[in-house]
């Protein structure tokens, strides 16, 4: 039999189940504001949102505090079996703490839920938050205007299944049998999708410095990166065949809920540019910001700091501005949409990767960037006119084999989450039982 949980995302329990505040299971720790000009090589690893993800944390990106500073962060060391939860940006994002991933502080902004009550296993709450519509019900009570925040004091007061202890570890158990073979079966597609791209950057890398004749004699091209070229081929310099290559606005613009489209790397990142997350600025901050960068259809984009290498071709009549992460390549009239094309692939290989790495400036951190004067002299093979344009249909008939082989994929991963998500709902609201 059930009856009615009270909790809307919840919605019907078993007549056996009771519900109970998060407050009166758990302690709820808030993160410490960590000096980042303190971080060193090694030490206590600081957790910050971006390590956790949907259900786990990572290691991405890791940040160490000096382990004499162990004192004054006392309050904010994790411990085993803490669930964290992100309260800013992608608000609901958690995971469990394990031995191996300390000794670590908590970052603010992240929150940490740690169970007090005897009786409670952290691995049945983890399932418990971990669920698509507390994470949307999350979303729903945040606040904020710039960027979303979820309150402690909100999470403290939300309603959970109160259960038998021996049913939340068999429901655990279950849940991580279940969902570490659909983790797995994920894996196994997400590595499959990885190859395929790794692949397509490996037939854009060939066919632009080699060409689609494998007989064709060869000879040194005179630059170490690009290597040996068909002889027929010549050389060419990016600042030939353009007469402005810029970047974004360096000053943080005023964001509104509506207006002009204002990108950072983010937005092109994936090699499309995507304005399905982007901020927006007045119409006044961008017709000063058009005078500096004025982005038009035909245009090119590429990522200059942190994320070095992505260049993609504007394909779009819509208004829109970049920030300094990004920059901006206007071509001569006279250039063709094919050569625009080329460049992009050509920019997109390995050996112009490597070209990237010899000359950015900053070294191996996450502020190195691509400056503009090396920008301007990169340089690119040149095959004869309609061989370029055999390359370039070549290469986009093999990236379109990829990319629906790379979709389908994706729609396999989504189903599974989706499968996997189902799953934790109905056993941790009890509309599925353990036998």
């Amino acid at each position: 039999m059930m009856k009615n949980s009270n909790v809307e995302w919840i919605g019907q329990i078993p007549d056996d189940w009771q519900m109970i505040k998060i407050k009166n299971i758990a302690n709820i720790i808030n993160g410490y504001s960590f000096k980042s000009e303190l971080y060193t090589e090694q030490g206590i690893k600081v957790v910050r949102i971006t390590n956790v993800s949907d259900g786990y944390l990572n290691n991405d990106n890791p940040r160490y505090y000096p382990s004499e500073y162990k004192d004054d962060i006392k309050d904010a060391m994790l411990q085993p079996k803490d669930i964290l939860i992100t309260l800013t940006g992608y608000i609901g994002l958690s995971g469990i703490v394990n031995d191996d991933y300390l000794p670590a502080g908590l970052n603010q902004r992240v929150g940490c839920i740690r169970i007090n009550k005897n009786g409670y296993d952290n691995r049945f709450l983890h399932y418990v938050i971990s669920t698509n519509q507390f994470i949307e019900m999350s979303n729903l009570y945040s606040s904020g205007t710039a960027q979303q925040n979820l309150s402690t004091e909100w999470l403290k007061n939300q309603l959970v299944p109160d259960i038998d202890i021996k049913e939340q570890i068999k429901i655990a158990d279950l849940l991580d049998k279940k969902c570490g073979q659909i983790d797995r079966l994920i894996k196994i597609q997400q590595q499959e999708i990885e190859k395929l791209k790794e692949y397509k950057t490996s037939v854009i890398t060939q066919t632009v410095t080699k060409g689609l004749d494998p007989n064709v004699p060869m000879k040194d091209s005179g630059i170490e990166w690009i290597g040996q070229i068909p002889a027929h081929w010549n050389l060419n310099k990016l600042k030939f065949v353009s007469y402005l290559i810029t970047d974004g606005t360096h000053q943080t613009p005023n964001y509104i809920d509506n207006g002009i489209p204002f990108l950072s790397i983010k937005d092109i990142s994936s090699g499309k540019i995507d304005f399905s997350d982007v901020k927006y600025i007045s119409e006044l901050e961008h017709s000063e910001l058009y005078k500096h960068a004025p982005i038009n259809k035909g245009d090119m984009l590429f990522t200059r700091i942190g994320t070095m290498g992505v260049f993609v071709l504007v394909d779009t009549d819509k208004t829109f501005d970049i920030f300094v992460s990004v920059g901006l390549i206007k071509f001569k009239k006279y250039i063709t949409l094919i050569l625009k094309k080329y460049l992009m692939y050509f920019f997109s290989s390995l050996n112009f990767l490597d070209f990237i790495n010899l000359v950015k400036a900053g070294g191996g951190t996450t502020a190195a960037k691509f400056n503009l004067e090396d920008v301007r002299n990169s340089i690119f093979t040149s095959p004869p006119e309609k061989e370029m344009e055999s390359i370039v249909q070549y290469i986009d008939d093999c990236n379109q084999r990829i990319v629906e082989v790379i979709t389908k994929k994706q729609k396999k991963i989504q189903k599974l989450q989706e499968y996997k998500k189902s799953l934790i709902y109905e056993y941790v609201t009890g509309k599925r039982r353990v036998i």
